[in-house]
């Protein structure tokens, strides 16, 4: 079912405070943004819920897909929000100036880009984030792919 609805990207903080909600919490939480279930995929160190939304916008469609992957203790393990989008609504772009703000600090990411890919890579006490926007092979137009995965450290660093 596609929508109409022209659902922004969830916001840093929105996507953060998912972290500290209980599933359910997070379950209901996710539908404001119009995602729903796809499947649950089991991993040897947890479990990884997928849910995705169709949406409509400047008469395009579009699939976005957010993995909300569970540890086997039940806490929060990573939250992946990853999206098709043009060259003008590119998604690292979107999220770098909020993590500027935010007290995360630019750090350099492992690996090289590939290809037609960008990276940014950001921490803080309690989070690593990676935000990445890549060409999308095969289609003709301007479009990417991007991808906003945050991580919860287990144990936080310690502070100077």
């Amino acid at each position: 079912m596609w929508s109409k609805d022209n659902s922004a990207f969830p916001t840093l903080s929105r996507l953060m405070s998912w972290f500290e909600m209980s599933f359910s919490e997070f379950n209901h939480d996710k539908i404001v943004f119009g995602f729903n279930f796809e499947k649950r995929e089991l991993e040897r160190e947890g479990t990884n819920f997928i849910y995705q939304r169709r949406l409509i916008k400047a008469q395009e469609e579009y699939t976005e897909r957010l993995i909300y992957s569970i540890r086997d203790d039940s806490t929060v393990a990573a939250i992946a929000f990853i999206t098709v989008c043009n060259s003008d609504d590119n998604l690292a772009s979107q999220y770098k100036t909020p993590l500027e703000k935010n007290q995360f600090v630019a750090v350099e990411c492992n690996g090289a880009p590939k290809k037609g890919e960008s990276f940014f890579c950001f921490r803080n006490d309690e989070y690593d984030i990676k935000v990445s926007s890549s060409k999308i092979k095969y289609y003709v137009g301007n479009r990417r792919n991007g991808m906003l995965v945050i991580s919860k450290r287990v144990s936080p660093e310690p502070k100077d």
